[in-house]
């Protein structure tokens, strides 16, 4: 019998030291998911889900560092791998380098500056002549590339305009708390397009969301989900550098901090607790960042509100016993939410009491209800005005409106739209 333990405890054992070695099949799920958008966090609680293993972050990252090291380290005969940069006097520049990257990447403007180390709020890129010098079966080509750069004048530099009103920011003094309440609020913010919309075009749903507030809330939840501004730069493009319509981003910026500094401010003054959540859009994913971190400076005094500002794509809360999962809706699908809510966020997930599981998402700008498993993902509708893009493909027939939701301790109450 003691053998017969023995010999089992042994198997197990190198089971589960066979199960912590990386398998081909492993580092493949492993790109898949990186390259889907997954954080390191995320891949790690996918494949330990997934293969029974018990991989860290650090694990996942020490691994994609060896690989990228052991790739860049490959020798193909013949390649010269100096970088060269050629400065002229009318202050266009010529940069050439070697990079991996796929054919995608290939093709977007703004990736191929930041690959050559320019700021495409900075920069624009004038040519650009990508060659593939070398690929091995698995890898991604070896481009040997060359852009033909000059510097925007009179751009619009939002890291230096970041730091400028940082600088001169005074936060808000907490005010005198006004009613409060026992129930949820959620003001999902997705796509409001400013620079495409002024904030004149939302003064009426903004009156709208304070009369609401002001009925008194233990949380309200903020989510800035998306696509905030229309463009990521004053060039009119999008963050994969995408060409729309061209907007003034100075005046978007500033209307965008000016409407959602008002929601947070009233929040405040009748929520016990107020949750602000930043989410990435396709649109603004630089930009939109540095109107929520504006506005967590606004609000850095008021002990009853906390932000989450960094660019995670799927971020979850709870709101009393509801779970409540976001996401901007470019990245994966409706099918694979479940999963990817109850894996990431287990914690709150499975938390006791949790009867509701709900999720928000935006980008397709029309409104949308569908229950998976018991999880139901709510898709915000948007008052954006219409712009060529949208028009050209026939996607203007939805409904405009933004609406908000209210939970008890346990289920939603009530849809409201303003």
């Amino acid at each position: 019998m003691l053998n017969c333990m023995v010999f089992f405890y042994t198997i197990n054992l190198r089971q589960v030291i066979q199960i912590k070695k990386w398998t081909e099949e492993m580092f493949n799920r492993a790109i898949e998911l990186k390259n889907s958008g997954c954080t390191s966090r995320e891949v790690a609680a996918i494949l330990n889900h997934e293969f029974g293993c018990e991989l860290t972050v650090m694990a996942i990252n020490k691994k994609f560092s060896n690989e990228k090291r052991r790739k860049s380290n490959v020798e193909l005969p013949g390649l010269d791998k100096q970088s060269s940069i050629t400065i002229n006097n009318d202050g266009t520049q010529v940069s050439h380098i070697q990079i991996r990257m796929t054919t995608e990447q290939s093709k977007s403007p703004s990736y191929v500056l930041l690959a050559h180390g320019y700021n495409p709020m900075l920069w624009t890129l004038d040519k650009a002549i990508n060659n593939i010098w070398g690929q091995k079966i698995g890898e991604e080509p070896l481009y040997q590339s060359k852009i033909f750069v000059r510097p925007i004048k009179n751009g619009l530099d939002y890291e230096e305009l970041f730091k400028e009103l940082t600088n001169n920011l005074k936060p808000y003094e907490p005010k005198q708390k006004g009613v409060t309440g026992n129930e949820y609020l959620v003001i999902p913010i997705f796509d409001f397009h400013f620079g495409n919309a002024t904030f004149e075009d939302y003064e009426l749903p903004l009156l709208k969301t304070h009369k609401k507030i002001s009925n008194g809330y233990k949380k309200i939840l903020v989510i800035l989900g998306g696509d905030l501004l229309h463009n990521d730069n004053h060039r009119g493009t999008t963050s994969s550098g995408t060409i729309i319509d061209k907007v003034d981003m100075e005046a978007a910026w500033k209307s965008a901090v000016k409407y959602i500094d008002s929601i947070i401010g009233k929040a405040a003054e009748h929520a016990e607790c107020v949750e602000v959540v930043y989410i990435p859009g396709n649109h603004d994913e630089i930009t939109g960042q540095t109107v929520a971190l504006t506005l967590e400076m606004l609000h850095s005094k008021q002990s009853n509100v906390d932000f989450q500002t960094d660019k995670e794509m799927f971020k979850a809360t709870l709101l009393g016993h509801n779970f409540i999962g976001m996401t901007h809706g470019d990245k994966s699908t409706w099918k694979k939410y479940h999963a990817k809510f109850s894996i990431i966020f287990s914690h709150l997930w499975g938390a006791e009491g949790v009867i509701t599981r709900e999720a928000f998402t935006g980008h397709l700008h029309h409104e949308a209800y569908k229950d998976i498993d018991g999880f139901m993902i709510r898709q915000a509708p948007t008052r954006a005005p219409i712009d060529g893009y949208h028009r050209d493909n026939a996607f203007d027939m939805s409904h405009k409106r933004f609406f908000l939701i209210e939970y008890d301790e346990y289920v939603p109450i009530g849809v409201y739209y303003v």
